[in-house]
């Protein structure tokens, strides 16, 4: 979902409880890179791998603290 202080994925698995993450819609390249790979993975039926801090408060773009943390990297993985 794009925002518009944000981009957010809500994970249809998540390991560690918080099922939504983001990044700010200000880091316009980030949120474009975030965007597309989120789109390329939902469309190609892949997972998209995130890496987060579990304790990274990211309320200043409207994450809530409790079910939402920032991405710090993102990938997707294929299996050939």
């Amino acid at each position: 979902m794009a925002l518009s202080n944000r981009v957010h994925v809500l994970c249809s698995q998540s390991i560690s409880g918080f099922p939504y993450f983001a990044v700010p819609a200000s880091d316009s390249g980030m949120a474009t890179r975030f965007t597309s790979m989120a789109s390329t993975a939902w469309a190609e039926g892949q997972p998209l791998f995130i890496e987060y801090d579990p304790y990274a408060d990211a309320s200043s773009f409207g994450c809530a603290y409790h079910d939402c943390r920032r991405v710090q990297s993102v990938w997707l993985s294929y299996k050939y």
